[in-house]
């Protein structure tokens, strides 16, 4: 047996001792990876990155909704344009994504709740939709809706929240988070080109 396995040994390593070839002799075609492969998440637009990239997501860069939203039908799109302005300026046809998290005080269920990392409130729910997953959801539909419209098909991607599961981003009942993925459909007609979530 000792013999056999000695054998097979000799043979793999004879076998394999040359470098591993094509199996064509036309030459390999090297060219570089497009930009559009590559997205990138930053927190600032100066300086702007000096790698060529396709895609931007924008969160922790001053764009939540509790940032662009600040009351009830009042919206601050300050923050938001200044990123789409950025991109831009340094010649980007770029895929924004955009994530819609962070509940305004003002429309949380638990405006006191110190224990969210982005600001007392933000991780809760809005304070229209049940813990059931009942109610108008008013505030949600009409941040979406506002958004949407002005962003006027700038922004390609929409992600429903930022880590939904972790407590100190998302307090919502597991019967509250569904619904929320379904502003797409019901939204639609306000999102150019329609999102893909």
């Amino acid at each position: 047996m000792k013999k056999l396995t000695i054998l097979l040994m000799l043979f793999c390593f004879l076998s394999f001792d040359q470098p591993l070839t094509a199996q064509s002799d036309k030459p390999v075609s090297r060219r570089p990876v497009p930009p559009d492969f590559f997205q990138m998440k930053t927190h600032w637009m100066r300086p702007w990155p000096v790698v060529p990239f396709g895609g931007l997501r924008l969160w922790d860069t001053g764009t939540t909704w509790a940032i662009l939203n600040p009351s009830d039908g009042v919206y601050d799109w300050t923050n938001l344009d200044n990123w789409l302005a950025a991109a831009q300026d340094h010649g980007g046809n770029f895929s924004f994504l955009y994530t819609m998290a962070m509940t305004p005080q003002w429309a949380s269920s638990d405006p006191g709740d110190p224990s969210c990392s982005y600001g007392p409130g933000q991780c809760a729910p809005p304070n229209d939709l049940n813990p059931d997953g009942t109610g108008t959801d008013q505030h949600w539909k009409d941040f979406v809706q506002a958004i949407a419209t002005h962003a006027a098909g700038r922004i390609r991607y929409w992600e429903m929240w930022n880590e939904p599961v972790n407590s100190n981003s998302g307090q919502a009942t597991s019967l509250q988070w569904p619904g929320w993925p379904k502003m797409r459909e019901r939204l639609s007609s306000a999102l150019t080109p329609t999102p893909n979530c």
